[in-house]
């Protein structure tokens, strides 16, 4: 038998088009990342899941101008590299804001094809 079916592969296309789209529009981003993150793992994620590489100025400026996520007085720890600043994301802050009908745009990218 074929181990990957044609029905398999139309089932896991929806499933990448349902998440793409929950990127771009909920919260899940920071669902699938540590509480702790810092922004190049953020757009890691971003660039993974939507398979785009991403501008990481444009980004990095959208990232912190988004209010709900919070900069922490700590920095990665046992990099081989200069240590990022680490992140949170706000979820307390974020459902407050959309109870007061507050618009938050979580794309932090353009999509273009």
């Amino acid at each position: 038998t074929t181990l990957f079916r044609s029905d398999h592969k139309s089932i896991l296309l929806k499933a990448l088009e349902v998440l793409r789209q929950k990127l771009l529009n909920e919260t899940i981003a920071f669902d699938l990342l540590p509480k702790r993150f810092t922004i190049p793992q953020l757009q890691y994620l971003y660039e993974a899941i939507l398979g785009k590489e991403i501008d990481t100025r444009n980004f990095r400026r959208k990232v912190l101008n988004f209010p709900c996520i919070k900069p922490l007085d700590e920095k990665e720890k046992g990099v081989d590299h200069k240590p990022a600043r680490l992140y949170i994301f706000d979820r307390i802050m974020y459902e407050k804001d959309l109870k007061l009908k507050m618009d938050y745009n979580l794309n932090f990218i353009r999509i273009t094809d």
